[in-house]
């Protein structure tokens, strides 16, 4: 039976931008991001009016993904990414950006990583390790015996991260014993407009 491997992105913010300086790995990152951006958006833009996708979620959460490729699959992983020119990787680059992102001045601003395994493979644990240290994530095993079903315990930390705006992602049963792995990343942010608006001059309309 085909395994399967599930990526979340759960936001509660517009796309992010973080001013790169010359000389660390972080101006690299944004270039790839930039250009695994417009690639991504090229294929799921087609025969849509409207897209609305977090590229720095799902970039950031491939990449944490890449740590434990190997072979032609880490090599596919990196071209797809647009990582092939960073010769030291991204993780150093995300785990120095996490860092800046969350220590953002004036605003509520936290982005978190998820990796969440089947208890019956076996991961290796410096895989753990690494996703750990360079990208703040939280790692564990699904519990399959919780009360809500293995969907609880990642919602919990999906609602938690997000300040109780985004719940229930993980729809029930969503989670079988085919699925290997689990990816979520959230964001979540708070700030006010640069350039207010008067509020009685926007109305209430459906969003698509």
């Amino acid at each position: 039976m085909a395994s399967t491997l599930i990526f979340l992105a759960c936001l509660a913010v517009a796309t992010l931008a973080v001013p790169a300086r010359q000389g660390d790995g972080i101006a690299d990152l944004s270039k790839a991001n930039a250009g695994f951006s417009q690639r991504l958006y090229q294929k799921i833009a087609v025969g849509k009016s409207e897209a609305v996708y977090s590229p720095y979620s799902i970039h950031s959460a491939l990449s944490m993904a890449a740590l434990g490729a190997r072979g032609q699959t880490a090599s596919e992983m990196y071209s797809t990414l647009g990582l092939t020119s960073m010769a030291a990787g991204p993780d150093n680059a995300y785990h120095d950006l996490i860092v800046r992102l969350n220590s953002a001045k004036d605003v509520q601003l936290y982005t978190g990583n998820g990796v969440f395994a089947n208890p019956s493979f076996n991961i290796v644990p410096s895989f753990v390790n690494d996703v750990q240290k360079k990208y703040f994530a939280k790692a564990e095993a699904f519990d399959m015996n919780a009360a809500g079903g293995p969907e609880k315990p990642i919602n919990d930390f999906i609602e938690a991260n997000t300040h109780h705006m985004i719940k229930d992602v993980v729809k029930p049963r969503s989670i079988t014993s085919n699925t290997v792995m689990l990816l979520v990343n959230t964001i979540f942010f708070n700030g006010t407009w640069a350039d207010q608006f008067y509020e009685y001059m926007t109305m209430k309309k459906p969003f698509h």
